[in-house]
């Protein structure tokens, strides 16, 4: 079974996209052993899709080990696909791994940690958000990316 490095030095946004290529190289590439590396913080959203990710403060692994390292660049999609989403996710999919659009893995997978949902419950009924049907109504606004800020900035 090949070992496969994926470094994902992106943000948090980028990196919940990403679990749908993941998600795509499990079905496709299944003899394929992957680790990550990615930003501190964000190794958590990677949990059940790879054998291991690797925050960057903590110690790398030894990229000898590897068979194959896929230094990811993320880039935009402006391929205009008449098929399926034209996201930084397909444009991964095929121009790096070669791989097609399944529809029935497109959508983004994170495993909460037992016990986060309880805390975020916490934290709503300490600021006094509103609740309406067992359901807290807010919204979480992120108004700053780490790319194209000139599009995406407030």
């Amino acid at each position: 079974m090949p070992e496969v490095l994926l470094k994902s030095p992106h943000g948090l946004g980028d990196l919940c996209q990403f679990t749908v290529v993941l998600k795509h190289l499990r079905r496709h590439k299944p003899d394929w052993v992957i680790d990550v590396c990615c930003r501190r913080g964000k190794e958590t959203a990677l949990t059940g899709l790879c054998r291991r990710a690797y925050p960057d403060h903590e110690p790398q692994p030894d990229e000898s080990k590897y068979q194959q390292i896929f230094d990811l660049g993320w880039w935009e999609n402006y391929s205009q696909y008449p098929d399926r989403p034209n996201s930084k996710v397909t444009n991964c999919l095929k121009e790096v791994f070669g791989l097609d659009w399944d529809a029935d893995l497109g959508r983004y997978e994170i495993k909460v940690r037992e016990g986060a949902l309880e805390r975020a419950a916490e934290y709503l009924w300490s600021i006094k958000a509103p609740m309406v049907d067992g359901c807290f109504r807010v919204v979480i606004f992120h108004g700053q990316g780490n790319t194209s800020p000139d599009r995406k900035n407030l």
